[in-house]
């Protein structure tokens, strides 16, 4: 995520990480919403792991996946906190993946997995 943050900062786009501090779930959720209501902030970094944190995106118009987590789950929830009661706007969802990569790997183990539970 670094390295996204620094080649998005080289670009002069506002953009801001989420702080990472687990376990504080009104404080993680305070700072969402001012970033959310805060318009000269373009782009918002947070990990999909800040799942169960009580984080809710509904501010959010584009989410990006660009490092798959190996739990399918975790991405999905990451995916639906921009769906979350009280969001106004439509959501476009981008998933990152280079061809030949691990990352395509896991993407296939996602559909296998969903084809999975959809037939259970």
């Amino acid at each position: 995520m670094y390295a996204l943050w620094r080649y998005i900062a080289s670009r002069h786009v506002s953009c801001l990480k989420y702080p990472v501090w687990k376990g504080l779930t009104i404080f993680s959720q305070v700072v969402c919403d001012v970033v959310l209501q805060d318009s000269s902030i373009f782009v918002f970094l947070l990990t999909t792991r800040v799942g169960g944190l009580g984080v809710n995106l509904t501010g959010a118009n584009r989410v990006v996946i660009f490092d798959p987590d190996w739990n399918p789950s975790t991405d999905t929830q990451a995916r639906e906190r921009a769906w979350r009661i009280g969001q106004t706007r439509q959501v476009t969802i981008y998933r990152l993946l280079t061809t030949g990569s691990i990352e395509e790997k896991i993407y296939h183990r996602y559909q296998s997995c969903s084809m999975l539970s959809q037939l259970v």
